[in-house]
């Protein structure tokens, strides 16, 4: 009767180490990528459902959202357009092109204003989110005036 229980032990401890293992990947499940992928499908899923039932913004654009810091190069009012210069290298060298959604929510220096208050020079601070050909959705933006310098390179 000795020799038959020693040879269920090594079976035994072979299941449970399987079973454990089995449990521990299934755990992990990849590492990163799970949580990254499993939390955007509910947010997506999430973001239909308010788009569905005619809620605002979706999960899935609240994700996605960017923000650009630069200076206003070119501002087209009557198509709302306008064109950022990043002061951040890792936005790129070139300029970043911009449509001002009809609801936007656009402040100079504060207070509300609108797209025909963009006038090129300007600093600003877009929150957006990307869109087709490389032109984002500006969702909101904060502009700040124009610092006209004294003869002493001072700022008034």
């Amino acid at each position: 009767m000795r020799p038959g229980k020693n040879a269920v032990r090594p079976l035994l401890a072979l299941f449970v180490l399987s079973a454990l293992l089995t449990g521990l990947v299934a755990g992990c499940g990849g590492g990163d990528q799970s949580g990254q992928s499993g939390g955007g499908g509910e947010r997506k899923q999430s973001g239909g459902e308010a788009a569905e039932q005619g809620g605002g913004a979706s999960n899935a654009e609240e994700a996605d959202k960017k923000i650009a810091l630069g200076t206003i190069r070119a501002v087209k009012p009557d198509k709302g357009r306008i064109s950022l210069k990043p002061t951040v290298e890792a936005q790129g060298d070139g300029s970043l092109a911009f449509r001002v959604a009809e609801d936007a929510d656009i402040t100079l220096d504060g207070r509300p204003a609108e797209v025909s208050d963009i006038k090129g020079g300007q600093q600003a601070q877009i929150e957006y989110v990307s869109g087709e050909r490389g032109v984002g959705r500006v969702l909101s933006m904060q502009l700040f005036a124009i610092q006209r310098q004294q003869e002493d390179g001072q700022n008034n």
